[in-house]
């Protein structure tokens, strides 16, 4: 098993390699490269002799928020949006338990990630029309597709007010130390900021933190 630039990566192939390829049913790895530009989770280009998948193995959320994610990822294909559609397990599970771990696999596209400053006006028209038609079928009730959506309130983090405040001042100070126009600009939102949260900080939701809506 080895990267695209033909370094051995045995040492970071996942270790529960046989037992995701069985139960996803995807057929015999014939090569693994570890993706090493993941920000949250581990991931790999998986290949086998049925095709190739993107393997990501599940740390920055719990496997049960993963799983209604990938649930409305299906959602969105079902209604035409642009997305890769996760595989399911034996079980009918787009999320693999295995050990404690929670491993999920998509299809895996060849194209490069393009940072944004990058795109030409087209691409960023084709990415805005994209994002529209997401939010558009998110207006509306998505096939449960088995699994109780309502069931499961969205929770946000709630910032306490002294530390929204703390991390306005962090920005101000060097802000402040720019002469720009850009950093004279930043300043004057931040001083805004910070009055906002002072005045509407006894209006911060109690608990550690608030429920979204269900509609």
């Amino acid at each position: 098993m080895r990267t695209t630039d033909d370094v051995e990566v045995d040492s970071l192939a996942p270790p529960h390699l046989n037992t995701i390829t069985e139960a996803f049913r995807v057929g015999s790895t014939t090569q693994v490269s570890y993706l090493p530009d993941g920000l949250m989770n581990r991931n790999w280009h998986l290949s086998t002799d049925r095709g190739d998948y993107a393997l990501k193995h599940i740390t920055d959320i719990p496997a049960s928020t993963a799983r209604r994610n990938l649930h409305v990822l299906a959602g969105l294909a079902d209604r035409g949006v642009p997305t890769c559609r996760p595989l399911r397990t034996r079980d009918d599970d787009p999320v693999l338990i295995v050990d404690g771990h929670a491993y999920c696999l998509l299809p895996w596209i060849t194209s490069h990630h393009l940072p944004g400053p990058t795109l030409s006006p087209e691409q960023a028209a084709e990415l805005g029309t994209a994002l529209g038609r997401i939010h558009q079928a998110l207006n509306h009730p998505l096939p449960p597709d088995g699994l109780d959506l309502a069931a499961q309130p969205l929770r946000a983090a709630v910032t306490a007010p002294e530390d929204a405040l703390a991390t306005a001042d962090r920005y101000l100070q060097a802000a402040s130390a720019t002469r720009d126009a850009f950093g004279q600009q930043a300043v004057t939102l931040l001083q805004h900021r910070k009055r906002l949260i002072a005045a509407h900080a006894t209006d911060r939701p109690t608990g550690a933190g608030c429920f979204g809506p269900r509609d």
